[in-house]
């Protein structure tokens, strides 16, 4: 850990440097990461929902950076600010990010989570998925705005391209549950989501019994941190998770962190 400190005053010594401003002040106080904290528990949460959890990759971002001498700030804000927060420079690190959703990010060398989408109906729906042509009988396909849903199968890219259109997308907060009291009202057929915010969604609502998976859709994403490509240390933060992530592993406290979440390790 001090090796990495010590490489990330080094970098940051000599932007401000080359900035002209003065090191001594900044890092007697400590450099901050800021994190744009969106609504997509397990992976990043709203603490003011989940009793104060704020989700199993900020809670591993905190460790990692706390234990290195930052200061840590959570800003909870719609997955549409999260990126223009992060882009321009005004957040550091967005938890939990597929690359394809924002290429121009920096992330890190692995992973931190594994998502596997599924898609879900109301108990007793006999839709299942089963490519592009199921897909054509549904009336409304339950989507959240902004959502790179193209992504993970190309009968899903091919449907959302193809008129007339029976998507229905949603905004704003708590996303994910409202799609899901569509469901259970019929305003939807069928909701995509990831299983493991979906299992714990409904686990905390104890109404995993009220849906069915109905068929499994393309193959698991990795999951990434995504660090802000305005910030000049970005690369430098980015190394310093992949090292912080491999130690809470050894020591067993990611086994810990991620119990509390409901979600199993990425790497078997």
């Amino acid at each position: 850990m001090k090796d990495r400190i010590s490489r990330l005053k080094k970098t940051v010594g000599i932007v401000l440097v080359l900035l002209g401003i003065g090191v001594g002040s900044i890092w007697a106080e400590g450099p901050t990461l800021k994190i744009a904290l969106g609504d997509w528990c397990p992976y990043s949460c709203d603490p003011a929902k989940e009793d104060g959890k704020i989700g199993y990759i900020p809670e591993i971002l905190m460790i990692v950076f706390q234990q290195a001498g930052f200061k840590v700030e959570t800003q909870l804000m719609p997955f549409t600010r999260i990126l223009k927060s992060v882009q321009n420079g005004s957040f550091t690190v967005v938890p939990g990010m597929v690359k394809k959703n924002a290429p121009d990010l920096v992330f890190p060398e692995t992973p931190i989570g594994l998502s596997t989408y599924i898609f879900y109906v109301a108990k007793g729906s006999s839709w299942r998925y089963q490519g592009f042509e199921s897909l054509t009988k549904l009336q409304r396909l339950g989507l959240i705005q902004n959502y790179s849903y193209e992504v993970l199968d190309p009968d899903i890219a091919r449907f959302l391209k193809a008129p007339p259109a029976k998507n229905d997308y949603i905004t704003g907060v708590k996303p994910l549950e409202r799609n899901f009291m569509k469901l259970l009202f019929e305003r939807v057929d069928t909701v995509p989501e990831d299983q493991w915010v979906v299992i714990y969604t409904l686990n905390k609502k104890n109404s995993r019994d009220k849906v069915d998976e109905a068929g499994t859709i393309g193959n698991p994403v990795p999951v990434y941190v995504g660090f802000s490509p305005a910030i000049p240390q970005s690369q430098e933060y980015a190394r310093m998770l992949d090292e912080g992530v491999t130690e809470l592993r050894k020591t067993g406290e990611l086994h810990t962190i991620l119990n509390r979440y409901g979600v199993e390790d990425w790497v078997k």
